[in-house]
């Protein structure tokens, strides 16, 4: 039923299923994935919660609990969670696991950063972006065409241009928002920051008069 899209009909299986079996932590996992799909992100989280509680060292559980929470806006427990799952010797565990985890942690990272940027806290918020610029290093060590990965990574670059942007260090901006428009890499992740990325280094030589490149740019 959720494969069809019948959300309220596969809820109201899952239901049922949650009923006859409450100990199973995988009705609650599947249960929080269906929630996810709908975009029902506080119904999730608490499906997730009580399959964390059944199976805390399960990486699946952590990972996708940790997802919920950093869209939550809790990042810190987000962090801790996802970073379990990466610690924890499982059976579960394999290269996509750790491909999905890295890029999770990394979109969680960016997100905290991007708040810190607004309350101007510049040091956490810089931290933030380079240490997930990392992860997507990590995770392209293992797939070095992940097209996720890649779309993060990218994402990183334009981040990173726009928080130098922000704090008046404009050499640096323009290396990283060059870094962003000159990956060759394909996917959507990439093409949209690369995009953004180049109307916002077009701003910044538009300012010192450099048309020829803007035009190239653009």
């Amino acid at each position: 039923e959720s494969y069809e899209n019948h959300l309220f009909e596969a809820d109201q299986l899952m239901q049922k299923a949650s009923e006859l079996n409450p100990e199973d932590p995988q009705i609650w996992l599947l249960w929080g994935n269906i929630k996810r799909k709908a975009n029902k992100l506080v119904e999730a989280d608490e499906k997730y919660k009580i399959a964390y509680s059944l199976t805390p060292d399960n990486p699946i559980i952590l990972n996708a609990y940790g997802q919920t929470r950093g869209r939550l806006a809790d990042y810190e427990t987000a962090l801790d969670l996802l970073n379990s799952a990466l610690t924890i010797d499982s059976d579960f565990k394999s290269k996509k696991h750790e491909i999905i985890n890295r890029t999770s942690i990394a979109e969680t990272l960016l997100a905290w950063s991007e708040l810190l940027l607004r309350d101007r806290n510049f040091e956490k918020s810089k931290d933030n972006l380079f240490k997930a610029e990392n992860e997507c290093k990590l995770a392209l060590k293992i797939d070095k065409n992940d097209e996720k990965s890649l779309g993060i990574y990218s994402k990183c670059h334009y981040k990173i241009g726009r928080f130098y942007t922000a704090t008046n260090n404009i050499v640096e901006a323009k290396k990283y928002f060059y870094q962003c428009v000159q990956n060759e890499s394909k996917g959507f992740g990439v093409a949209r920051y690369k995009l953004k990325a180049a109307i916002e280094l077009s701003k910044l030589l538009l300012k010192t008069n450099e048309y020829d490149e803007v035009k190239s740019i653009l």
